[in-house]
């Protein structure tokens, strides 16, 4: 009994930290920090796709470690995972590659 106990107890703790929603917060910014209204915040495994607000502010509530992409017109989108409850800030850099250039 006491070995089944053993085998289990680590599954049920893994189970358990895993099923709690999260909240993360902060704000998405450009390179030199200014912010970038109206981010797309697209979850792994889910139909949501949230906007940060005009200041680029955004709260989410996700499960730990899933995937949470944020996407910016020209910008290189950033991927990430967290693993608790935390205050992010969300650093986007250009992509040159799709920027035109008209001579």
């Amino acid at each position: 009994m006491r070995k089944a106990f053993t085998f289990i107890l680590p599954f049920i703790v893994s189970v358990s930290i895993y099923s709690r929603d999260i909240s993360i917060h902060g704000m998405a910014v450009d390179s030199v920090g200014n912010p970038l209204a109206y981010t797309d915040i697209l979850l792994k495994g889910s139909n949501l796709k949230i906007m940060s607000d005009a200041a680029g502010k955004f709260d989410v509530k996700v499960t730990p470690l899933q995937r949470i992409t944020f996407l910016w017109c020209n910008y290189k989108p950033v991927r990430t995972r967290i693993m608790r409850s935390k205050e992010v800030k969300v650093i986007m850099s250009v992509n040159k590659s799709s920027i035109i250039k008209i001579k």
